[in-house]
């Protein structure tokens, strides 16, 4: 059973009414594959979407979390593998949305993103999602081997004094896109989303998929 602690709490509805206000943050998730990544303690292993644990993406994520960021860096709320205890984060719950979508379902949040303009980074599979405004279309993973194009292709999205709100699915590398584009330009939005929306499109790629209930109002299984 999920339990938020009030610090989960006041952080969904600061990001959420940031979403709605279009206030420009940042939202970066650290979880069992970046640390591995990190370490190295798997160096010819993947994880779970046949990402691999490439030595630079590792440095490039240490990098980032060696030094305290000025924009929020989730971490799983679950047992297992990580190396958090050794940097100095303000840490906040990264399954937000995910618990949000076990508990409730998403349609607060497609609501928000339907009023926003959104610009999705991810596999073919989400451009579906009704809210997704403009579509950047990435492998189903290791996108760290195409990692400069995609990150000019992203830059050539954004307006001077339009604010955009970037969606990012994009694997181990999210961490170090959304890095790179806080810094690159402060006026917009970055949220690594990871699989959140994805049985929102019909794929159950995480063990807890199979246990929403509420996603029928947007996908339909028939």
């Amino acid at each position: 059973m999920i339990k938020w602690t009030e610090k989960d709490k006041q952080f969904l509805y600061e990001i959420c009414e940031k979403l709605r206000d279009q206030i420009p943050f940042a939202f970066s998730r650290f979880g069992d594959g970046e640390w591995l990544a990190i370490s190295q303690a798997q160096p010819d292993g993947t994880n779970c979407d046949g990402n691999k644990y490439y030595k630079d993406l590792g440095k490039r994520l240490e990098e980032i979390i060696s030094k305290k960021q000025d924009y929020y860096i989730g971490h799983q709320n679950v047992d297992a593998y990580t190396l958090k205890k050794d940097y100095p984060q303000d840490w906040v719950n990264s399954d937000i949305f995910h618990e949000l979508s076990e508990m409730q379902g998403l349609d607060y949040l497609f609501d928000l993103l339907n009023d926003i303009h959104v610009v999705y980074i991810g596999n073919k599979s989400l451009s579906s999602l009704p809210f997704v405004d403009e579509f950047i279309e990435i492998p189903y993973n290791n996108v760290w081997d195409n990692y400069n194009d995609v990150l000019n292709e992203i830059k050539n999205k954004m307006n001077d004094g339009i604010h955009k709100t970037f969606l990012l699915s994009t694997g181990m590398a999210c961490e170090v896109f959304v890095h790179d584009l806080w810094n690159f330009n402060k006026d917009n939005t970055y949220m690594d989303v990871g699989s959140v929306f994805d049985p929102y499109v019909g794929r159950k790629t995480r063990s807890y998929h199979h246990r929403l209930q509420y996603i029928s109002n947007v996908f339909q299984t028939s």
